[in-house]
């Protein structure tokens, strides 16, 4: 509608020269104008609506196809994180979800309007004169082949600039994340030359498209010139000859920019297409990359009670590796006993972790679940059950501990608090403070000015390596609290959680978790022999294999590795000390 009442105003602007100003009539000046200036109004009105309602559709489009892709990344396992990288996710469910939404509001502005403005212009000029538009017949194909070849030399030239997008961004992580070891060993030049180069080809390809799209402005505006000289020429002759009105040559130009008009517009929305179809198949590739570790479609019920977690002959190995992380793993992880884990670096300590909780699934072998609560309860393999029923089940402190933004409490407690203004009741805040006694955390909480809801950077940057270590081991024996309206987590994972930790404060913590807690299963991965001497079942690990297993002393005495181990950490000395 406002483009077909664009349309219409030349015509009417014709009438009014050639029936108004010609034959000096003030009234029909004055009718001619009132109905355009109505006409105006409505098209303006159609077109803020037109505008308004493509803006709205194409950011809902955003937020949608934004919403998606962050929902499946977070169902990403390690190997599908590992694929595209973290640089690359984030350019993925940024940037190219902007390209889309952008050439979506073109698509419903201009995409729509420009074929009917074209076809509509082209329709009036041959109303206004046959001779004339035979001028069209030039112009147009010749400005749309210029629109073609521009538009065909930017698709592989924009492809290639958002892949050095992302490695530009993924060398600018690094830099920032490692900004302290690289400092530290005096890389600062290294780096700079390598995010140098990689800046260097990307703005050689900016450069090029940038390039291509200045030869695009003055080629267009030539033909556009030029025709609009042969009009005035031609039209010129006509009006001398009689076979014009001056009325229709000017509405004859005005057409004749709308139709130059639309396939310019025509000619912009196809240059936003390859970025945007470059950017939709990234999109693409990330929301249909299926996902390694899922729910089990036929998931079964979780009865409520305490699980434990039996290994049986579990392997595991990366894609694309010699050899594999763990071979032949068996043991148990049963309600009520402490079952550590310790060996040499890059033995599969982690690993193991990482597959009782779902974040890998095992190559090999199978994980079984098992209830001493219900005798009736069969034992089954963790695939078989949703990921949410077997991670309800975990309480999980990784070796890196990690808090995010906001406050202690709602780091704690894991609610959305990224500007400290809630406020928790008094039953979730004694349990708060229960986890953060346990974890010997409560000991500086209770001397900050605000104690639960003192401020956290992202990272807990503006706290010291113990302190996020305890505030990290508070976080998941929260979980594993009794809660009278949710199940509590029966297995608690302790992965390299103490190293952080002096040997007063470690003993502390697991004292308080020992007489607190004694009804879980608790896995713990260590690297110190005084943290795991009074587990029930130490497992030693020695490339991907169970070396020995048994009691610390039964350990000493049999084991040549563990023995090893506790001689480096002059472990006679420590226990005097203790």
């Amino acid at each position: 509608m406002q483009v077909g009442l664009s349309l219409t105003l030349p015509y009417f602007s014709a009438r009014i020269i050639d029936k108004g100003i010609q034959e000096n009539s003030s009234s029909t000046i004055a009718l001619i104008g009132i109905i355009m200036f109505i006409f105006s109004l409505i098209q303006l009105t159609l077109s803020i609506l037109s505008i308004f309602l493509s803006s709205r559709i194409s950011l809902q489009l955003g937020r949608h196809i934004r919403q998606e892709v962050f929902s499946h990344i977070q169902n990403f396992s390690f190997q599908e994180q590992h694929i595209f990288g973290s640089a690359s996710l984030i350019t993925r469910s940024t940037n190219d979800v902007t390209h889309v939404h952008m050439t979506t509001m073109m698509l419903l502005t201009a995409a729509v309007s420009a074929p009917i403005m074209g076809i509509g212009g082209i329709i009036m000029a041959l109303h206004e004169n046959m001779t004339l538009a035979s001028l069209l017949i030039i112009g147009v194909p010749l400005l749309a082949l210029i629109v073609f070849f521009v538009m065909r030399s930017l698709l592989p030239l924009q492809k290639q600039q958002q892949d050095q997008l992302d490695n530009a961004s993924s060398l600018l992580r690094e830099d920032i994340m490692g900004i302290r070891v690289i400092r530290a060993f005096r890389r600062e030049r290294t780096q700079k030359d390598k995010f140098l180069d990689a800046n260097t080809q990307l703005r050689a390809t900016s450069t090029k498209i940038s390039t291509l799209w200045a030869f695009l402005m003055p080629a267009t505006s030539l033909v556009v010139s030029l025709t609009s000289v042969g009009i005035v020429w031609i039209g010129a002759h006509e009006i001398d000859k009689h076979h014009m009105n001056i009325g229709s040559l000017t509405a004859f130009i005005s057409y004749l920019m709308m139709i130059l008009g639309a396939v310019m517009m025509s000619g912009f929305v196809m240059l936003s297409i390859p970025t945007a179809n470059v950017s939709a198949a990234r999109i693409e590739e990330v929301i249909t990359t299926p996902l390694l570790i899922s729910s089990s479609s036929s998931a079964r019920a979780l009865p409520s009670g305490t699980y434990g977690f039996r290994f049986n002959n579990v392997s595991f190995q990366q894609d694309k590796a010699e050899q594999p992380i763990l071979s032949n793993i068996s043991f148990s992880l049963i309600p009520g006993t402490t079952t550590a884990l310790i060996g040499p670096t890059g033995s599969g300590k982690s690993t193991i972790t990482r597959l009782v909780s779902r974040l890998l699934d095992p190559t090999n072998g199978c994980i079984e679940l098992f209830s001493l609560d219900s005798p009736h309860y069969k034992a089954s393999d963790i695939r078989t059950h949703s990921l949410d029923a077997i991670r309800s089940l975990i309480a999980y402190c990784p070796q890196d501990p990690y808090l995010f933004k906001g406050s202690i409490a709602s780091n704690v407690c894991s609610f959305i608090d990224v500007d400290n203004t809630h406020r928790l009741d008094q039953e979730t805040e004694e349990r708060v403070i229960h986890a953060l006694k346990i974890s010997e955390a409560w000991e500086f909480v209770s001397h900050l000015d605000k104690n639960i809801y003192s401020d956290l950077v992202s990272e807990g940057h503006n706290l010291s390596g113990g302190q996020k270590a305890r505030i990290s081991i508070a976080r998941a024996i929260y979980r594993c609290l009794p809660h009278p309206r949710s199940h509590s987590a029966s297995l608690l994972i302790l992965d390299d959680a103490f190293s952080a930790l002096d040997f007063i404060t470690d003993s502390k913590v697991r004292s308080h978790i020992a007489k607190e807690l004694p009804h879980l299963s608790l896995l713990v991965v260590a690297s110190r022999i005084s943290t795991i001497q009074h587990a029930d079942n130490i497992l030693v690990l020695n490339n991907g294999q169970i070396e020995s297993q048994g009691a610390h002393q039964e350990l000493l005495n049999n084991s040549s590795l563990y023995r090893d181990i506790a001689h480096s950490q002059h472990y006679k000395y420590i226990k005097e000390e203790y």
